[in-house]
């Protein structure tokens, strides 16, 4: 038992050792606050001299990557059908249309470039076709080979293809593969000595046709192409393979998860300010905007996308692609609060067309048309039609603040939150349509949204900080403006009660001024306890009750003592003032007080009234407090000293040895009967308009 106790009292003493004396600023104002920023900066600096160069030196590499040789992609030729299976080695197969002994695929009609193979080619049609291939056909010169040789570009990059594959070049099998499961390009490595032959170089491909997937030779236009800058697929050297697929890692996996991530944080921070009130709809629809966002970036995730069977991913990203801009202008229309009727009705349909058009028609390329009218038009045109909505709200309310209330911080949001949509859509149109050159464009595309949702979450932020500013500033105790309230608090709790205050309300009514006199002694009184360091728990009438904590002053009784003290300053200062104003009448009695003291434990309370919480305060442990300070300040009306400016009823037992205290205690050990018959054993402070020497008080 011995060694607890003793282990108790070192966590004591420890706790007490370094937790914040009474009167210690707090960590954010003085020089502590200078001296967090002057941690904060160089980090800062150092992180970004650690890290700028390198992303530089990336991203300088990924601008100017360029295809050393390109090859001509007019040239592939196609053959859809079925197809006798071909060997490793199909150089002398003639059966084979990867052999070179066959001339059937380098003759084909067909070209891969044909604008509506697409629509037109049977191929693509799976139900019927599905025991076809799909074969890629093209022959690289024997100058291109030779151009490829001089600059030692000896990989050859294909890019992406869609389905199961197989690679012949010259007739010799040099890759296989799962397109559609392949989390990286199609890179092949030709050896030096190839590229030297003058002999041209037959490429051979073969695909296996897939229901679902439209576009089997992806290649680079798919999933790279024209957004990074790199033209088709062709030759380069051993550095751009690695410059390449840096730039693919980058546009396939680290971008679109660090946006993902980014969006879902957004979400969170708006749903958490969104939640406790629920009375913001812009905020919800806000984090549906930026839940569809990170959907739409976790299917272009390679890793993620490549898991999901190809109806499933087009599915998604079908949703994702009419979804977010959907929710863009629900966030809009709330946001410029328009009639209920509008997002009650609109929203359904809006969320409703791209499931009726992913049920009712086929997968393919109607598929693909729906995409490319979400990509091309409906995007910009939501975002035009959310910020015309904000800015002419703007200005109806602009328009109506000359008739009725006027409300200019309403307005600036709104046009600014419509201006925001306009240059966020611009930004999507100018990257949509190429004006940033080469791989400038994976940048910027996609950061539009995230460049929105961290204007709302400012936003967001601006409205909490304006909040905590009321609620600071609120006539609340600062221990109601807490998220979680204390247990109890340990102190002195001061009752003060003005004498003859029916005067100054009759006088106040008179002229119609109402409680006006009376108001300006409970300011006097207030700002008597916070010079003090106490803290105003509750005006009533021309009553105020003030708390002086046991943690925030060395003596709660000397701190109360100079808090009435002040008090009788102040209002003698403001009888003055009252007596040259007419308010007192020559020969009146002065503005006078009467206080009870007593000391315990309270705790701050929330009384719960429908929807709205009333601030009170109630005792707590064993004591009593409330209840005591307000029996010791009746007492006061049995005392002979009804002229004094102030007088302060307290029990004796707070006070120590009688010369210890205070000369101007009047009375000690007065014993007193309450209103119930209880006795009081009494000591009684006269209060002194005069500034007084803060003298050191023992309590028992």
């Amino acid at each position: 038992m011995k060694l607890i106790e003793r282990a108790r009292s070192g966590l004591v003493w420890f706790g007490r050792l370094t937790y914040r004396v009474p009167g210690e600023s707090p960590l954010s104002e003085g020089a502590t606050l200078y001296l967090n920023y002057l941690i904060a900066a160089p980090i800062v600096v150092l992180l970004a001299a650690a890290y700028v160069p390198s992303a530089y030196y990336h991203l300088h590499q990924w601008n100017t990557f360029r295809i050393s040789v390109p090859i001509d992609p007019t040239a592939w030729r196609v053959h859809v059908g079925a197809s006798p299976d071909c060997a490793d080695d199909a150089r002398a197969d003639a059966a084979c249309l990867g052999s070179p002994a066959s001339s059937r695929l380098w003759t084909a009609k067909l070209r891969r470039d044909d604008p509506y193979r697409v629509l037109r080619d049977p191929g693509y049609k799976a139900r019927q076709y599905r025991d076809s291939h799909f074969w890629l056909g093209t022959i690289v010169t024997v100058d291109e080979l030779k151009r490829a040789g001089e600059r030692h570009a000896n990989q050859l990059i294909l890019g992406w293809l869609n389905s199961a594959y197989r690679i012949w070049a010259d007739g010799m099998l040099v890759a296989d593969g799962d397109g559609a499961r392949d989390l990286n390009p199609i890179i092949l490595n030709l050896p030096p000595s190839r590229l030297a032959k003058a002999q041209p170089l037959l490429l051979a491909i073969r695909l296996e046709v897939r229901e679902g997937v439209p576009i089997l030779d992806a290649f680079n236009e798919d999933r790279a192409g024209r957004d990074l800058g790199v033209d088709g697929h062709g030759f380069t050297t051993a550095q751009g393979r690695i410059t390449y697929t840096n730039l693919i890692d980058f546009w396939g996996k680290s971008r679109p998860i660090a946006l993902c991530f980014g969006y879902v944080l957004c979400a969170l921070l708006i749903f958490f300010f969104w939640w406790p009130l629920k009375n913001k709809p812009e905020y919800f629809y806000m984090v549906l905007f930026a839940l569809a966002s990170a959907a739409f970036q976790c299917q272009r995730y390679v890793p993620f996308n490549f898991m999901l069977d190809p109806v499933v991913s087009s599915d998604v990203e079908l949703l994702a692609l009419w979804w977010m801009p959907s929710m863009g202008l629900l966030v809009g229309l709330a946001f410029a609060r328009v009639r209920k009727s509008l997002v009650t009705w609109g929203a359904p349909v809006l969320l409703g067309i791209p499931v009726v058009v992913m049920t009712s028609l086929p997968h393919g390329p109607l598929h693909e048309l729906f995409k490319l009218f979400s990509v091309v038009f409906y995007v910009p045109l939501t975002g035009v039609a959310a910020g015309t909505v904000c800015l002419l709200h703007a200005y109806h309310l602009k328009e109506q603040s000359k008739s009725a209330v006027a409300v200019p911080v309403r307005v600036r949001r709104l046009v600014l939150f419509g201006m925001v949509q306009f240059m966020s859509t611009a930004l999507y149109v100018w990257t949509l349509h190429g004006i940033f050159e080469g791989p400038q464009r994976i940048y910027w595309i996609g950061f539009e949204h995230l460049a929105f949702f961290v204007f709302f979450c400012g936003i967001a932020l601006s409205e909490y900080g304006r909040q905590e500013y009321l609620v600071k500033n609120t006539p609340l105790s600062e221990y109601h403006q807490r998220p979680i309230l204390p247990d109890l608090v340990n102190g002195a709790l001061l009752t003060v009660d003005l004498k003859d205050s029916e005067r100054l309300f009759r006088g106040g009514a008179s002229v119609g001024e109402g409680a006006k006199h009376v108001e300006s002694c409970l300011a006097a009184l207030w700002n008597a306890t916070l010079k003090a360091r106490g803290a105003v728990l509750q005006t009533e009438g021309d009553a105020l009750r003030a708390f002086f904590d046991q943690s925030r002053v060395e003596s709660p009784l000397e701190a109360a003592l100079v808090a009435v003290n002040e008090m009788a300053v102040n209002l003698a200062q403001l009888e003055e003032r009252f007596r040259a104003d007419g308010v007192i009448a020559p020969g009146d009695a002065g503005l006078r007080f009467r206080a009870g003291l007593a000391f315990g434990d309270i705790k701050p309370i929330w009384h719960e009234v429908g929807k709205s919480r009333l601030a009170a305060w109630t005792d707590a442990g064993t004591s009593s407090p409330m209840v005591e300070s307000v029996r010791h300040l009746e007492l006061e009306r049995k005392l002979p000293f009804g002229d004094a400016r102030g007088v302060l009823v307290l029990a004796d037992s707070l006070l120590g040895a009688p010369g210890e205290v205070d000369a101007r205690f009047a009375r000690r050990g007065l014993e007193l009967a309450g209103k119930h018959g209880h006795i009081y054993r009494c000591a009684v402070y006269l209060c002194n308009p005069d500034p007084v020497v803060r003298r050191k008080l023992s309590i028992a």
